[in-house]
Parts: structure tokens; C-alpha cells; sequence
């Protein structure tokens, strides 16, 4: 839940990437630009290995740092994995000296892949997190109306199978509404005993069809680490 409370760090993260960006495009440019000059160089063999590494790039167009970000990595990895894999492109890649071009493509890449993965990772959590509320009521909704057909078949077969299943059904909702009391008697003492630098409350909406309680989500920053007591308490009980 902690990200749920988080600053949120969209504009640093974004420059972050468009700087790695940035130093993949030099990586490729660059290389590219290096290879043109060997196109005019004085040594046929440098000039015809010029020509044929730049024809191991253009194939895959012109303009790869304008591609999107996805599509740009797929290409420098092909490019990178051609003249790893290639004897001729490789032996190329030796001739005209470019080791150190193609290590910093490599690597200007691999970095912004990983920055690219990482928010995207961190943009999912996010979304699940921000949807929290939505699917709790989605679940509070499935579960009580399980209970009431289990409650519905309890009465109509009230058999011996059906009685045990309520009542333990019954025992693990006692010991739930339990443990969210401890829970919350805990955070309040732990709130009592801090300095409070923050306080954030966000109402739950009681599910009318439901009768549910009007608990709140309750969060506090103290010493800058959030303490919350959270999710409504399931107050539907089964009868015998």
C-alpha cells in the first residue's frame, strides 16, 4: 500500500528515460555518422566495410531514433546482435575500430530498456493500487452473495453438511472481525504514542444492498512511515 501514498514522481521518472533516450540516439547517430565518413576513406577494403555495415543499419530505416521507444529497442538489439553474430559484419566492426561505438550502444540500450521496464512495472502497480476500492467492492459483492446462497441452501436442505459449513463459516468471520480490531486498536496506539505530521482520511462508501459499514480508510504519516487501518469489516453472519 505504500505506493498507494506515495509522492508522486511521474516528471523525474519521465526525464529520466528521455535522458537514456537521448544517449541510445548519440549511440546510434553517432556510430552511423562515424561509418558515412569510411565511406570516403582512401582504402577500398574500409570503404566497401563501411558500406556494408551502413547497409546492416539502413535496413531497418534511416531515422531509428525517431522510433518509438519499444520499436527502437528491438532494432539497436538486432543491429547489436548482427554484428556480434555475423563474421563478416563483425570482422568489419574490427576493421574500422568501432569496438567502443558498438559497447556504448550496447549498454546506452540495455540501460534505457530496464528504465523503460521499471516504470512500466512501477505505472502497473500503480493502476492495480488506484483500483483498489473498485475491486474490494467487487469482491465484498461476490462474497455476500455466496453467504446468502449458502444461507438460501442452509435453510431450504438443512442438512448436517450445510450446518457445519455455517458454522465455520461463522467461527472464521468472528475471528476476521477480530483481527481488524486488533489492527486497528494498534494503529491508534501507535498513532497516540508518534508525533502525527499527516493526516489522511478517505471515506469508504457504505454498499447500500449490503448494509455495510461506514468505516474509513484512515492513514497517518508519522516520522514520515504511513500507518493505515483499512477494509471494511464483513458483518454479514449466516444463521443456523
Amino acid at each position: 500500500m505504500a505506493l498507494l501514498f506515495k509522492q508522486q514522481t511521474g516528471t523525474s521518472t519521465t526525464k529520466t528515460l528521455e535522458k537514456a533516450d537521448a544517449r541510445r540516439d548519440r549511440a546510434i547517430v553517432g556510430i552511423r555518422t562515424l561509418i558515412k565518413s569510411f565511406t570516403y576513406h582512401h582504402h577500398e577494403e574500409k570503404v566497401n566495410a563501411a558500406k556494408a555495415l551502413l547497409r546492416s543499419i539502413d535496413k531497418h530505416g534511416t531515422r531509428i531514433s525517431r522510433l518509438n521507444y519499444q520499436a527502437q529497442t528491438a532494432v539497436l538489439d538486432k543491429i547489436i546482435y548482427d554484428w556480434k553474430n555475423n563474421p563478416d559484419l563483425q570482422a568489419y566492426v574490427t576493421l574500422l575500430e568501432l569496438q567502443e561505438w558498438v559497447v556504448e550502444l550496447k549498454e546506452a540500450n540495455r540501460n534505457f530498456n530496464e528504465l523503460y521496464l521499471a516504470r512500466t512495472v512501477e505505472y502497473a502497480k500503480r493502476m492495480m493500487i488506484t483500483r483498489m476500492p473498485e475491486l474490494r467492492e467487487i469482491a465484498t459483492l461476490a462474497y455476500r452473495t455466496l453467504l446468502k446462497h449458502i444461507e438460501a441452501h442452509a435453510t431450504l436442505t438443512p442438512t448436517e453438511v450445510y450446518k457445519n459449513l455455517v458454522d465455520q463459516l461463522n467461527a472464521l468471520i468472528k475471528q476476521y472481525n477480530t483481527l481488524i480490531e486488533e489492527r486497528k486498536q494498534k494503529t491508534k496506539e501507535v498513532v497516540e504514542n508518534h508525533e502525527v505530521q499527516e493526516v489522511i482520511e478517505i471515506p469508504n462508501e457504505p454498499i447500500n444492498s449490503f448494509e455495510a459499514d461506514d468505516s474509513v480508510f484512515l492513514a497517518k504519516t508519522i516520522n514520515g512511515e504511513t500507518v493505515n487501518a483499512h477494509t471494511p469489516v464483513p458483518e454479514l453472519q449466516l444463521s443456523d
